[in-house]
């Protein structure tokens, strides 16, 4: 009876934010995004909190990106609120991605998908765990979040040393695209390609180790690469119809990057200068390129005009809108407008589907939006009383 009831009042909170603009919609948005943000915590496995389905199947599997993600939206709770609930799911994902770092058993630290994938649709398969660099660098984010909340002086080094083994690869140019940034995956019918949102990501988490190694000749490796990686960035960078910054997906694959993808470059290129990176580009350039993606108060999936259809937006574009919004402090846009537009995704509590004409529930869609509305919820400007 609990459920029905929470149920109804949830439905019952998205109609009115739904319906109003209006200063007083932020109640309504933050109460809902709260509970819901529990819910969805609530839903996840107990002891695989990154287990679900995706697009490749409808088998139960862990997938390592839904591990990274709840890591960084749990330990942004936890930054907050010092909740222990969300520092022991910080660890639990934690320890299994620790027990899993090598899971193709070929010797290379990595994470990649539980599916075999023809990534590029070229015929090249790549077999299930094979290492793809945005899922490596989205873990060693949520990994790197663990280490700064970690008391343990121990684990904190085992989670150093992780890190440095999934970094390793990348540190020359054995993995490169021809371009010289990181390639897509780490096999070599997939580093032939040049794509820009995985190299971008993966710019700030270099950056960013940078700051917590003592070895010098490792930090001068780890600052050259990411020096490269943004001066590759800075010298394709293109401009939309707005005057901001964008990317293609890359060289051999042109068109602009999707929402989600676009995030991810944005994202990467915000933690390289958070973590003392400097660049040319100017960021409100770079993260206002987002907009590019909305009319009419609704975030559409790819940029150029002529593919703007609702039904294409799936969860994930959402959620990482969410969490690049809200870090940017673009809470209006999510109260006024984005909460309407996530209401179109909702099944029932805690649960949402693919696409507005797709019901499937995926764990690595969940994630995503898990971390948006952590973001959105817990930060300094508009942290409450909730934990």
């Amino acid at each position: 009876m609990k459920k029905t009831t929470n149920k109804v009042l949830i439905v019952l909170l998205f109609l009115l934010a739904s319906c109003s603009k209006q200063s007083s919609n932020q109640e309504y948005s933050t109460s809902l995004f709260y509970q819901e943000y529990q819910d969805l915590i609530d839903n996840l496995n107990a002891d695989f909190p990154g287990n679900g389905i995706d697009v490749f199947d409808n088998q139960l599997k862990d997938r390592p990106m839904a591990y990274g993600l709840l890591m960084s939206a749990e330990y942004n709770r936890y930054l907050h609120t010092r909740n222990t609930d969300a520092y022991l799911l910080v660890k639990k994902c934690g320890l299994w991605l620790m027990e899993n770092s090598d899971l193709n058993n070929n010797g290379i630290v990595g994470f990649g998908l539980p599916d075999q994938w023809d990534a590029f649709n070229d015929n090249s398969i790549n077999e299930a765990h094979h290492e793809y660099t945005i899922t490596t660098a989205i873990v060693v984010k949520g990994l790197l979040d663990w280490y700064d909340i970690e008391s343990n002086i121990n684990k904190r080094a085992e989670i150093k040393e992780l890190v440095l083994s999934c970094l390793d690869p990348y540190l020359d140019n054995r993995y490169d695209s021809p371009i010289g940034i990181p390639a897509y995956s780490l096999s070599p019918e997939d580093t032939i390609y040049d794509i820009y949102n995985p190299a971008a990501f993966l710019l700030g988490q270099l950056k960013r180790y940078s700051q917590i190694t003592d070895d010098k000749d490792l930090k001068e490796k780890l600052n050259s690469k990411s020096n490269n990686i943004i001066k590759v960035l800075e010298d394709n960078v293109q401009i939309d119809s707005a005057s901001n910054y964008f990317w293609a997906y890359g060289i051999q694959r042109q068109g602009p990057n999707d929402l989600v993808h676009a995030c991810y470059v944005i994202e990467g290129i915000r933690d390289f200068q958070e973590y003392g990176g400097t660049t040319n580009l100017n960021f409100s350039s770079v993260h206002n390129h987002l907009f590019s993606f909305s009319n009419d108060s609704i975030f559409f999936e790819h940029y150029p005009k002529n593919l703007w259809q609702e039904e294409r937006v799936r969860l994930w574009s959402i959620g990482m809108l969410i969490y690049s919004l809200s870090v940017n402090h673009d809470f209006d846009e999510v109260e006024q407008n984005i909460s309407s537009q996530l209401s179109k995704f909702y099944l029932w509590p805690g649960q949402y589907r693919f696409k507005i004409d797709d019901d499937r529930v995926m764990i690595r869609q969940h994630a995503h939006l898990i971390l948006g509305l952590s973001y959105f919820i817990y930060n300094n400007d508009r942290i409450s009383n909730k934990n």
